[in-house]
């Protein structure tokens, strides 16, 4: 009987732990399984990553999606990275939004889509990330997806610069 107790405060427990041990922030040159610890055995952080993804964590998604976007332990695969960004932003992840922004802006992995694009760097920019607001400002300069508006962009670069992003702080002052 207490076997059995054990044995299902420990399922209750499980994603709890795996949750709080896997949260992750990103960084375009190192990615951290958490905030102390550098990826070094990258086998066995992508399946801590994987896990805590299954489990509805969104940067364990999000930087799963990186690590395929970018080839880092794996191999390059958009289309995984797009699915990993997809469920990310679905988890309401900024930076899963501005990823699969990015993708559908570039074409890697999904057909170049700018209107899709601007779609998703409007949610993360909308989820305060800053790099989606000055992607979905640079949209509206080079009129792709969107109609030209100077002042629109100028508005997506103000919040980016809100955000602490400096290349939304340059653009700003360089619109203004």
């Amino acid at each position: 009987m207490k076997k059995t107790i054990l044995f299902l405060l420990t399922l209750a427990l499980l994603p709890v732990f795996l949750l709080t041990s896997c949260s992750s922030q990103i960084n375009q040159e190192t990615i951290n399984v958490e905030s102390d610890k550098q990826i070094t055995n990258e086998t066995e952080d992508i399946k801590e990553l994987e896990i805590a993804c299954i489990w509805g964590n969104s940067k364990g998604c999000s930087n799963l999606g990186v690590l395929y976007d970018e080839g880092k332990g794996v191999e390059q695969d958009y289309f995984k990275a797009k699915d990993y960004f997809e469920k990310a932003c679905n988890l309401n992840s900024g930076d899963g939004c501005y990823y699969v922004g990015r993708l559908h802006h570039n074409g890697n992995g999904v057909k170049q889509d700018y209107f899709k694009a601007k779609d998703y760097f409007e949610k993360a920019c909308n989820l305060n990330n800053a790099l989606g607001c000055v992607a979905h400002g640079a949209l509206y300069i080079l009129g792709e997806g969107v109609k030209q508006d100077k002042f629109k962009a100028k508005e997506y670069f103000g919040k980016a610069c809100d955000l602490k992003e400096q290349k939304g702080c340059e653009f700003y002052a360089k619109y203004n």
